[in-house]
């Protein structure tokens, strides 16, 4: 048995391994619902690593021939072990999408089939091995599959890393540049770390590969050596680190600190070799007495392999005190971390969940050590009871604000209920004084006529009775129409007052004045139906009434012009105006003064209303009322009736 500086390193990184293994494991156990597709692929190439550093280690340390057959199985294991690469990198982002299931269906039918035809080749080996009792040469050129499935994997590393990275357009080369320097994205670092990784050890194997069956110089050996034991070790931490690996701070501190310990061992094996070599065998090549790492081949020489023992007797307490020491550590620290750190870590969690629940009562329990521990559970602490003070302040504002709420609710109440009451109210006189411009200008001229036609009739009372009959009959007619007009009003169909429309039903009023009193009215209509509404129509018909009314009762007019045109600009009617003009005496402003409440007070009942009434209509119409008028002197009222302000007739 011999034992080589290189085997400390070996063994280093397969203690690591394990413990990346055991760990990667527990953390997908205790996360089963999780994605670990990327991660399950990682932990079949460490293990594949593994096996295959044991391997390693059994031939270069015990130097039997059928492990030196054995150990040219390791050729399968490195294919499936880039198999198992390759495919967490497919699977880890960003995604390739369709592309990527073909790429890796493709890619596992490849290497699997290398790796068969491997096995295949092993088999043959080893039953030559069995026959003759020595191991076949392995020819060069059956190391290119396994050179390319490397570049390959380096080439895949390279091309995630591009697509990880989006930066702004640039030239092809300060990208890339770029992305190797500097990447941004977490993504792009750990595909950075990784490519420099499989670069290495890529290099540092071809270089070893070309120096077989040559002396090698002691520095090369060592850097060699140490240039693959930390670009694997790198490879593991930067998978490590990386956002979708699912692993804690145990592993993490555990971790470098076994890997501290390790590499200090693997350092003070080179540094016992090289104090061996100066004194015992200056001057001869170390290649010579332990060979190198990737040298399968190598047979120790006679001459040598008392050194060789030599150099083992010295190393072989080092390999145990490595093995041990790393057992121990890890099982020291995972016993100190669970029992202590593990412990405070569940208190501030337990914490910090208590309070997203809205427990803002909890409290962390003290802490006997006074250290980071202690001063995150003292903040803890604080900033619980400083949101348990707010919470408690907050409540009552909240109730405050409640008690406002409700308070100005039932003020608001109150108050709507008032309105309610005196829009009730106001929609009541509202009524009222609706009711009393209907009586006034359609009822009571009706009947204000009729008393007329009565006493008019006193006089007729010497007259033929056939005269006596036709007057008796137009009278009849009057108020059969005051008995429909009350009706109309109690029914409010203003429908049926303007059941000839506005025209035909002026043209009746019209001819009810000309039979009640001794008048010639000159009409002149140019109204366009639908531009008014019902309502509205209804309001002019009445301004109307009360206008030839007045001017016949009041004015003692013989003679009337009423008119309504239709103003029209651009083709689209604009206004209407209304024109009513008599040739009565007029108005005397000495009985009519303009503060009175009513310029055409009524003598016979001495409201007022009618005037009144006309604004009010006019009001109602948005239109413009205005009564021109002179003592002794015609009088003319107008009424214009802008359409734009006016609402749809439909």
């Amino acid at each position: 048995m011999y034992i080589r500086p290189y085997n400390i390193s070996q063994t280093a990184i397969l203690l690591l391994s394990l413990l990346l293994l055991f760990y990667l494991r527990a953390s997908t156990q205790q996360h089963p619902k999780a994605e670990h597709t990327a991660t399950r692929w990682m932990m079949r190439a460490i293990a594949l690593a593994a096996l295959t550093i044991l391997l390693n280690l059994l031939a270069t340390i015990v130097e039997l021939p059928l492990l030196d057959a054995l150990v040219y199985l390791r050729v399968c294991l490195l294919f499936l072990f880039w198999h198992a690469i390759a495919r967490a990198l497919l699977a880890l982002p960003p995604r390739i999408d369709v592309a990527q299931q073909a790429e890796a269906c493709w890619t596992s039918r490849v290497l699997y089939t290398l790796a068969t035809l491997e096995a295949g080749y092993f088999c043959y080996r080893f039953w030559v091995f069995w026959q003759s009792g020595t191991v076949p040469a392995r020819p060069k050129l059956l190391e290119l599959p396994l050179l390319m499935v490397s570049l390959w994997v380096v080439v895949l590393t390279a091309r995630k890393l591009w697509m990880a990275e989006t930066l702004p357009p640039s030239s092809a080369g300060r990208r890339r540049r770029q992305i190797l320097l500097c990447p941004t994205s977490d993504d792009g670092r750990f595909y950075r770390w990784f490519l420099f990784v499989v670069v290495s050890l890529l290099a540092v194997n071809l270089i070893l590969a070309n120096l077989l069956n040559r002396p090698q110089p002691m520095g090369f050996a060592m850097v060699s050596d140490l240039l693959t034991s930390g670009a694997i070790v790198c490879a593991q931490f930067a998978y490590l680190s990386y956002r979708l690996a699912p692993v804690g701070l145990e592993l993490r501190v555990v971790g470098a600190g076994l890997t501290i310990f390790l590499a200090l061992v693997s350092v003070l094996g080179w540094i016992i070799t090289l104090a061996f070599l100066n004194q015992a065998a200056p001057g001869v090549a170390p290649s010579m007495i332990f060979g190198g790492p990737v040298q399968l081949d190598f047979v120790l020489q006679l001459a040598y392999r008392p050194l060789a023992a030599s150099l083992s007797e010295l190393l072989l307490p080092m390999l145990c005190f490595q093995i041990a020491g790393s057992l121990l550590f890890v099982y020291a620290y995972t016993f100190y971390y669970r029992r202590t750190l593990k412990i405070h870590f569940q208190r501030i969690l337990t914490g910090f969940e208590a309070v997203e629940r809205g427990n803002l009562a909890y409290r962390i329990a003290d802490i006997v050590w006074q250290d980071e521990f202690s001063q995150i559970a003292t903040s803890f602490n604080r900033m619980a009871e400083s949101l348990d003070e707010s919470n408690h302040e907050l409540q009552s504002y909240q109730r405050h604000l409640q008690d406002l709420v409700e308070q100005r609710t039932a003020e608001l109440m109150h108050e709507i209920e008032l309105r309610k009451n005196m829009e009730v109210r106001q929609g009541i006189q509202d009524e009222r004084a609706r009711i009393a411009r209907e009586t006034h200008d359609g009822l009571l001229q009706t009947l204000m006529a009729v008393r007329i036609r009565l006493n008019r009739g006193k006089q007729l009372s010497r007259l033929e009775a056939d005269a006596i009959q036709r007057e008796l009959n137009e009278l009849s007619s009057e108020i059969t129409q005051s008995i429909q007009d009350l009706r109309n009003l109690i029914n409010e169909l203003n429908t049926n007052i303007l059941q000839h429309g506005l025209i035909g039903t002026l043209k009746q009023s019209i001819e009810r004045q000309k039979r009640t009193y001794p008048v010639t009215v000159d009409c002149d209509f140019a109204y366009t139906p639908g531009l008014l509404t019902v309502g509205q129509e209804l309001n002019l018909m009445r301004i109307v009434q009360e206008a030839m009314s007045n001017a016949i009762r009041h004015g003692e007019a013989s003679k009337l012009w009423v008119s309504i045109h239709t103003i029209e600009h651009g083709g689209n009617p604009t206004q209407i105006d209304v024109q009513v003009r008599d040739n009565g005496c007029g108005f005397d402003p000495n009985h009519t003064p303009e503060h009175a409440p009513d310029l055409g007070h009524d003598p016979v009942n001495g409201t007022g209303w009618g005037l009144q009434n006309m604004r009010r209509r006019a009001e109602e119409l948005h239109a413009t009322l205005q009564i021109q008028r002179q003592p002794h002197n015609l009088t003319t009222v107008d009424l214009t009736i802008p359409l734009q302000e006016q609402p749809s007739a439909g």
